[in-house]
């Protein structure tokens, strides 16, 4: 509830979505539907959240998509990388995972079908372009 109350304030503030038709709410509704992995489709025709097509869902996460936040990189010491194997609607996933071994921060989360030095060496060059 917090997370959708701090997202609200935010697009206030930007003015993003200038035009009314639809009411913020909704908006950020559908948004953090679609990031928890449904679809445009299953957002406004199986659940109904919001009564539009789901091209103007696509658009509004296009939209929020522009937005960028600066986040200072802070100095680490050292980060640890590790995965795990999870099963995941009966097929077998791998999960990375980096944390910062001195504040214990989560750093980046990465799931691969795969466990080899290619997809271990992607997820290391995506923590250090983002750290």
């Amino acid at each position: 509830m917090v997370l959708i109350r701090w997202l609200l304030e935010a697009l206030k503030d930007s003015g993003l979505f200038r035009i009314n038709r639809f009411s913020l709410q909704a908006r950020v509704r559908a948004i953090l539907l679609y990031m928890t992995g449904l679809s445009y489709r299953e957002i406004t025709y199986v659940l109904r959240v919001v009564p539009c097509s789901h091209e103007a869902v696509r658009l509004w996460v296009k939209r929020l998509g522009q937005v960028t936040v600066n986040v200072e990189a802070k100095p680490r010491r050292m980060v640890a990388v590790d995965e795990t194997k999870i099963k995941a609607n009966g097929e077998w996933c791998y999960v990375w995972a980096a944390i910062d071994v001195d504040t214990r921060e989560l750093l980046a989360v990465w799931v691969s079908w795969q466990r080899n030095i290619h997809h271990a060496e992607a997820f290391m060059r995506r923590c250090w372009r983002h750290a």
